[in-house]
């Protein structure tokens, strides 16, 4: 919240009804479950939280990566039930915050349900990413455009450490298998893309990262054109016999 917009907000946030409830959760730890009675939405403090959705055969499949300042469980603005589950992918901070209360803050400030409806609008943004830049096209390229659109919102640097998500966390964004994550890294490592520092930290070389995003994405567009000239060409010979 902007300043202003959060000191007009404070006096209900610490009324002693508003049962507003921050707390810690460690990695691997609920944060909601779908089938949850929807009361309130969850603001990440800190921390990075997965919201993941199951199959029939039990595979999980992750539908939004939420950092510092995302929110979670919007469903409970409109009443509705829970789609998904969250579960803190590293320890995080979290605030709890029921519906009742915000409607009592929407009274105060209008402003609350904008950046409310902001903060659902990049829910649904990364949920686009995932099915466009994250589930098509070379593992390679799919595992590069997650790293670098991680590492682009928490620092400007050309060179600095992250914290990869785990093989199994990336592999549930991208819906692949962990083995084809694993691969990938360890060439990305072999090609200095990536320096192991410590267990899951890594000194990221962004500018060849993004060089080679962009490669792989030229040649991904034109194996996707070549193949679209093929079938078409396959098409036109069935009809002409």
């Amino acid at each position: 919240m902007d300043p202003s917009a959060a000191s007009r907000c404070r006096p209900v946030l610490r009324n002693p009804t508003a049962t507003v409830k921050y707390r810690e959760v460690v990695a691997g730890e609920s944060v909601f479950r779908s089938t949850d009675n929807p009361q309130a939405i969850v603001i990440i403090r800190s921390g990075l939280v997965k919201v993941i959705d199951y199959s029939e055969g039990g595979t999980e499949r992750i539908m939004l990566l939420a950092g510092r300042g995302s929110a979670v469980g919007l469903e409970a603005v409109l009443g509705q039930p829970m789609r998904y589950g969250a579960v803190a992918i590293r320890s995080a901070q979290i605030c709890r915050i029921p519906v009742a209360v915000l409607a009592t803050l929407g009274s105060t400030d209008a402003g609350v349900y904008r950046q409310l409806m902001s903060l659902w609008q990049a829910n649904l943004e990364f949920a686009d990413r995932s099915l466009s830049r994250y589930s098509s096209g070379p593992i390679a390229l799919r595992i590069l455009r997650l790293i670098a659109d991680q590492i682009a919102t928490e620092t400007s640097s050309d060179h600095l450490e992250i914290n990869l998500l785990r093989r199994q966390d990336m592999a549930a964004v991208m819906g692949v298998a962990p083995e084809n994550i694993s691969r990938a890294i360890a060439e990305f490592r072999r090609k200095k893309l990536l320096r192991k520092v410590k267990r899951d930290v890594y000194r990221c070389d962004l500018k060849q990262i993004r060089h080679l995003v962009k490669t792989l994405a030229i040649q991904a567009d034109r194996g996707a054109g070549k193949a679209r000239i093929a079938k078409a060409e396959l098409r036109a010979a069935s009809r002409l016999s």
